[in-house]
């Protein structure tokens, strides 16, 4: 069943994260490292985050003590990958875009997913507990299932998506959420329901989900992030009218497009500032 109850007209109100330069600078993630078009982030049970970074056809792992390790990368073939999830057992889901392609990165083995299927352009993916994954399949304006077993379905029904990009999945409700750039919205699939969230967004990119049912957007061309609560209201978390600056050390954190966004268990928000070339992690502010 769907989480959200609320009306559709949204009540729009501003709050405040504080924002933290510890997950990454732009240059450097502790140790040194340089992000180049950054587009989707995840983050697994333990806080150590993942980045396709795509400008640099890569994927790496930073642990919370600012460790990166390159887990793929143009040397395993990859091509602008621009979606990136985690399984609660660690592995990895990789949207290698270029290559149509849905990748898993397991113990250090490289799996294509469903490699039957013909994928056009996938940006985003998301995966749930019983190791169901989704895909954005963005050229085809198509969202995509993954069973476990590599069965591909077709989900939204009729709906008409207009490249869907960012994706992500609720484990506890089995609800998927979707941003669909092309059409300015973000939108809920609960049951085989399609539902259209509030909130006014210009071109998101990005859509994260935490446990409380809170659905986090990354609202690119407003250069902002905006939580939906279940019931209905939205608000922004990050960003400001001010020009963008990419700066995430400001207050409040000033980002300048905002591309991927994912949410750990503590509420910390990860945001991939894609044209910024840097990760910022974003802790609530009072």
């Amino acid at each position: 069943a769907s989480n959200f109850s609320g009306p559709i007209t949204a009540d729009v109100t501003k709050d405040t994260f504080a924002c933290s330069a510890a997950v990454a600078t732009g240059t450097a993630v502790t140790t040194s490292t340089t992000f180049s078009e950054p587009a989707e982030v995840a983050v697994d049970s333990s806080s150590n985050l993942y980045v396709a970074d795509s400008g640099n056809n890569r994927v790496v792992e930073i642990t919370p003590s600012g460790a990166v390790t390159t887990l793929l990368s143009a040397g395993n073939g990859l091509s602008d990958p621009e979606g990136v999830a985690v399984d609660a057992a660690g592995a990895v889901y990789v949207a290698d875009t270029d290559n149509n392609e849905i990748l898993e990165y397991s113990g250090g083995t490289v799996t294509k997913l469903a490699p039957g299927f013909v994928f056009n352009q996938p940006a985003g993916v998301a995966v749930d507990s019983s190791g169901n994954v989704y895909v954005a399949d963005t050229g085809s304006n198509a969202v995509q299932e993954i069973s476990a077993s590599g069965t591909v379905t077709p989900l939204g029904g009729s709906f008409a998506f207009n490249q869907p990009y960012g994706i992500a999945v609720d484990s506890s409700t089995g609800d998927v959420y979707v941003a669909d750039t092309g059409s300015n919205q973000v939108v809920e699939i609960s049951g085989g329901t399609v539902t259209v969230l509030p909130g006014t967004y210009s071109q998101p990119f990005g859509v994260a989900v935490d446990s409380a049912g809170d659905v986090y957007v990354a609202n690119t061309d407003d250069a902002e992030i905006q939580m939906i609560t279940p019931s209905g209201s939205v608000t922004t978390v990050a960003g400001s009218s001010a020009t963008p600056t990419g700066s995430c050390s400001a207050s409040p954190p000033v980002i300048q497009t905002p591309f991927g966004v994912t949410v750990n268990a503590g509420g910390d928000l990860y945001v991939a500032d894609y044209t910024a070339n840097q990760v910022c992690e974003l802790t609530p502010g009072s």
